[in-house]
């Protein structure tokens, strides 16, 4: 995994995690069923993880 895909990793992350926040906070919005928020943090998790293993293995190649 190249370095510059950890910001794009993170930031679709911390978008996935925020959305549901967002969508119940709007007044007039339809309610998010069980299975959309838990999509949204499966989706989150992922990306989240994935920019943990981008940042760690950048920081493994530069230890050697």
């Amino acid at each position: 995994m190249s370095r510059k895909f950890f910001y794009l990793y993170l930031v679709a992350g911390l978008l996935a995690l925020i959305t549901p926040f967002v969508h119940m906070a709007m007044p007039n919005a339809e309610p998010l069923g069980g299975w959309n928020v838990l999509g949204y943090f499966l989706l989150s998790g992922l990306m989240l993880y994935l920019a943990y293993k981008t940042y760690h293995e950048n920081k493994d190649h530069e230890l050697m």
